[in-house]
């Protein structure tokens, strides 16, 4: 599916606009997720089951080399993270999980946001000669995508719960055999507990993998991804499973994308609060300010 191609913050809102209100829902609902990549090349896809570029004893090339030793890593991560972080039960996995995520373990979590502008900044921050992407994700289709005849259960009702246990008791490896075992492919979306500030101003959600390991991108069928309609149809969401949407950034849109962003206080010092922040920000100011001046002549 060729991604919708936008060349100011004004056009993001206006085609985002325009997104809501054919993919509608109720006032209650979650309605979008964004994730913004600076390389329209990075795949939708968790550190833990990406590829790395190996090249020592004798193996050369990209491996998963994380992968097979998923819990193995959460639990060194657990062991001596623990003297550090002592209000988490040693056996609350999922909390676990999203620490390691926070810093920098690679584990089966994406990071989303529910704030367009978020996704858009990340987009636009890194990588200034490629182009990159903003991927937006519709909570209520992509539950239904998620679910559509991807599990085996025979007890009900399911809830998101049950389901991420299930993911996390596959992940442990604890699955003896069971006729009423719930096994999840796809991934699910949620929302994590904020464990700091940074991740309260990101707004941050999750995305957690299941048993199938290929990209989001790999996973979802070309029929569904999300069209804007020309005539500007509502869509009824009954049976619906159209859940994906892309927008590209040009590489020579992220500069001015960056400077109209930072007009609504979206920079490192309002996502990254705290002292790093603050000097990031201070730089880019003057750096910013070096590049108009370039501009100029």
């Amino acid at each position: 599916m060729q991604p919708h191609e936008i060349h100011s913050l004004q056009e993001f809102m206006d085609v985002l606009q325009k997104l809501k209100f054919q993919f509608y829902h109720s006032a209650k609902a979650i309605d979008f997720s964004y994730r913004g990549v600076c390389d329209s090349s990075y795949p939708l896809l968790p550190g833990i089951f990406r590829e790395v570029e190996l090249n020592e004893n004798a193996i050369l090339g990209k491996v998963r080399a994380y992968m097979a030793r998923e819990y193995e890593i959460l639990s060194r991560f657990i062991k001596e993270a623990s003297a550090y972080i002592t209000n988490v039960l040693r056996e609350d996995y999922l909390l676990w999980m999203e620490y390691a995520q926070h810093f920098g373990v690679p584990t089966r979590l994406l990071d989303f946001s529910s704030n367009p502008l978020v996704a858009l900044y990340f987009c636009c921050k890194n990588k200034p000669e490629i182009d990159g992407s903003v991927w937006v994700l519709d909570e209520t289709r992509f539950l239904h995508w998620s679910c559509r005849s991807e599990f085996v259960v025979h007890n009900s009702p399911i809830t998101k719960q049950q389901i991420i246990s299930s993911i996390i008791e596959e992940m442990k490896g604890s699955f003896d055999y069971d006729p009423q075992k719930l096994e999840m492919k796809r991934p699910v979306s949620y929302i994590p507990y904020y464990i700091d500030h940074r991740m309260v101003v990101q707004s941050s959600r999750f995305l957690i993998w299941g048993t199938d390991t290929r990209s989001l991108e790999e996973m979802v069928s070309e029929k569904e991804y999300m069209v804007l309609s020309t005539q500007g149809i509502r869509n009824d969401i009954m049976n619906d499973v159209r859940c994906l949407f892309r927008f590209k950034i040009p590489s020579c849109c992220k500069y001015h994308i960056l400077k109209q962003l930072n007009i609504f206080e979206i920079n490192e010092k309002s996502l990254f609060p705290g002292l790093d922040g603050i000097g990031r920000h201070i730089a880019d100011i003057y750096r910013t300010n070096a590049d108009d001046l370039i501009e100029m002549f």
